[in-house]
């Protein structure tokens, strides 16, 4: 059965590698040329330097205050997470650096239903022709990612970090506090790592901070949501 599905998958992901491959008569640059343009709603989302989507890893502060903590924590605690997530991402460049790209696509594990990669060209960007016309991939995801959520013994306030592996890129999001988490982040799959807990300074004798970590994958599934909050 799973012999079927990784064909059924390599043979979706044809059209694709005869793309980027010189399988075909044209050039390269004749087969990205016929390609239909990169649509303005999404080229204006890209950063001017990557031609990548833009990203703010640092989410803008609360203006809510956390209540005070009336005694000390007994465990400082670190829990980490593997996730699914769906995601909005666009990456493009010059078509011959996306040989490695085009491998790293049809490796990657799809989910039944899940669409490929759409491929757009890049030649005009922000009201300004650019020198070399660019081959774009864009995809929703499922992607790979690691949330990682600390809580030290003071301040004892959450920060948490997500990060989303997507055509090779690492995009990291930062919160913490009663911020929100990134909005056009949609968690599809959910895996609780471990929960790791150390004992504070001037904690009671009478904390106890066990660490748990997660061999049983059925017993370490998580929410389907980013926290947020102070809690």
């Amino acid at each position: 059965m799973k012999t079927r599905f990784l064909f059924a998958r390599r043979l979706a992901a044809i059209p694709l590698f005869l793309f980027l491959s010189g399988c075909q008569p044209k050039s390269i640059e004749e087969r990205v040329a016929s390609l239909p343009e990169l649509p303005p709603a999404i080229a204006d989302t890209l950063d001017p330097e990557t031609l990548a989507t833009k990203t703010v890893s640092e989410l803008r502060p609360s203006d809510k205050v956390p209540a005070p903590v009336a005694a000390g924590p007994c465990c400082s605690i670190s829990e980490t997470r593997r996730l699914k997530v769906m995601f909005p991402y666009t990456k493009c460049g010059a078509p011959f650096d996306f040989f490695d790209l085009g491998e790293l696509v049809l490796s990657q594990d799809r989910p039944a239903g899940a669409k490929p990669p759409e491929l757009h060209r890049l030649t005009t960007f922000r009201g300004r022709q650019l020198t070399r016309v660019n081959l774009c991939f864009s995809s929703q995801g499922p992607w790979n990612a690691v949330f990682k959520e600390n809580r030290a013994c003071s301040p004892f306030t959450p920060v948490r970090t997500l990060t989303i592996s997507a055509f090779g890129d690492a995009i990291p999001f930062t919160w913490s506090g009663f911020q929100s988490p990134p909005a056009n982040v949609q968690v599809v799959g959910c895996r609780t790592e471990g929960i790791l807990r150390g004992f504070c300074p001037n904690a009671l004798s009478t904390c106890e901070c066990p660490s748990a970590p997660c061999t049983v994958e059925a017993s370490c599934q998580c929410p389907l949501q980013l926290p947020s909050g102070a809690s």
